[in-house]
């Protein structure tokens, strides 16, 4: 991993609201005020000394009032997600309240206003190749806007590809929306907390897709503390490490589940299909005819 580089420290006194209420201070913390180091993905201010990690950007930036810059003074206002995040900074240096504010202002990377949207393969059943899976399956998935700061960056050489599809494959999964599925090609690379984060910003949950995935004892207990009222598409193709007693944990939370995909799970017994489904259209199961690598 590369070392952070440290751009700008200030020491000053921080005061934050988010949606008009005070946010606690960590007590322990010796550290206080600005912190703005360089990251891959460009420069990033951190706010030292509270409870919750506080990450501005010049994505994330609204607006500020520099009336008492010269005072050691200054109010910023963020917004991300839906929340709003103001900070009040006082006593501190006049140039470096500049310095952040010129970080925050900045323009951000270029990006294509329209992304294009890409289609997954539709699954197929194992009796007929040429009969394909539920239409929601194939829905289009739209790519966050942001993400395309990581593909310019490897163009211009500052981070390497692999890097790249890292930072990418997670910051889509952090996106919201009704389904979420992933590459087989990503599933090495992309981090259990990253997916499970994806999966509680998905409120309305309705189609998850992880082919390949290796599903730990860790991964399996924390995958069954999520919400799934609404999941109706699951497709765990080729998963390792998943288990009878794991698999049917799981599908007891998923009354509502209709199409279900355990293609090349070799594990697995009859056993594990000895739960209740009572809207259960589809089921995969078997092996396509490949050999295990």
């Amino acid at each position: 991993m590369a070392a952070v580089e440290e751009v700008l420290r200030c020491h000053c006194s921080v005061a934050v609201q988010v949606d008009g209420k005070p946010l606690p201070r960590d007590k322990r913390s010796k550290d206080f005020g600005l912190r703005a180091v360089r990251l891959s993905t460009g420069v990033v201010v951190q706010v030292l000394g509270f409870m919750r990690t506080i990450r501005l950007t010049n994505r994330t930036f609204h607006s500020a009032m520099t009336a008492k810059i010269s005072e050691g003074r200054l109010l910023i206002r963020t917004k991300e997600n839906k929340e709003n995040m103001q900070l009040m900074l006082t006593d501190a240096q006049a140039g470096q309240l500049q310095e952040i504010l010129k970080i925050l202002s900045a323009r951000p990377v270029a990006t294509p206003r329209k992304l294009a949207r890409t289609k997954e393969p539709q699954l197929k059943m194992v009796q007929n190749e040429t009969q394909k899976a539920p239409e929601a399956l194939s829905s289009p998935v739209e790519l966050r806007q942001d993400c395309w700061q990581f593909v310019l960056q490897f163009v211009s050489g500052r981070v390497h590809l692999s890097e790249v599809c890292r930072l990418f494959a997670e910051e889509v999964i952090r996106s919201t929306g009704s389904s979420l599925r992933i590459k087989a090609a990503m599933t090495h690379s992309i981090p259990a907390e990253s997916l499970l984060e994806g999966i509680r910003n998905r409120t309305r949950l309705e189609l998850l897709d992880l082919p390949g995935y290796r599903m730990t004892s860790k991964f399996c207990k924390d995958l069954l503390t999520q919400n799934f009222t609404h999941l109706r598409h699951l497709s765990l193709r080729a998963c390792r490490g998943l288990s009878d007693v794991a698999l049917r944990a799981l599908l007891r939370k998923l009354p509502r589940l209709r199409h279900l995909d355990l293609l090349e799970v070799s594990a697995l017994s009859n056993r594990a299909m000895e739960v209740q489904l009572p809207e259960l259209e589809t089921l995969l199961l078997g092996s396509l005819g490949r050999r295990s690598p």
